[in-house]
């Protein structure tokens, strides 16, 4: 568990956090709107040597980005499930195609709609969580 207390160090203990993936991993990452989850990945993407901007895939509901300098991954697939309906509608858009390629690195937001196309990967677990204060932030990384 890590404390953080503002979006840079949320960004930082992200970049560390993706110093560590690999191709295949599946980041199931949570937490309430507006805790940093977009933050999070930003800092993974900057890890994995991404130029490109990163933003949230809301209403895209999935993106990709070319990944420049890792040894076992291509690309970092974003996925964000806040408005999707069940998990077909991923299914229907080719989402199983990403997910646990050992190619690519994907990050999901809101992955409790999410059964079928996680099975058999490579899961890792990041909860961002508020406290009391609202500058203030907990990373749980399991």
């Amino acid at each position: 568990m890590k404390k953080t207390v503002s979006e840079k160090e949320l960004f930082e203990v992200a970049h560390e956090f993706g110093k560590t993936l690999t191709g295949g991993d599946v980041i199931l990452l949570s937490g309430n709107l507006g805790v940093g989850k977009t933050t999070f990945t930003q800092g993974v993407a900057k890890a994995l040597g991404i130029t490109q901007d990163v933003t949230s895939p809301t209403f895209t509901i999935m993106q990709q980005y070319i990944i420049n300098d890792h040894d076992t991954a291509t690309d970092l697939i974003h996925i964000d499930t806040y408005r999707v309906q069940e998990e077909m509608d991923l299914i229907n858009i080719g989402a199983q195609d990403y997910i646990g390629n050992n190619n690519m690195i994907t990050i999901i937001e809101w992955p409790d709609k999410l059964k079928e196309l996680i099975e058999n990967t490579q899961l890792k677990k990041v909860e961002i969580l508020h406290t009391k204060n609202p500058e203030r932030r907990i990373v749980k990384i399991f």
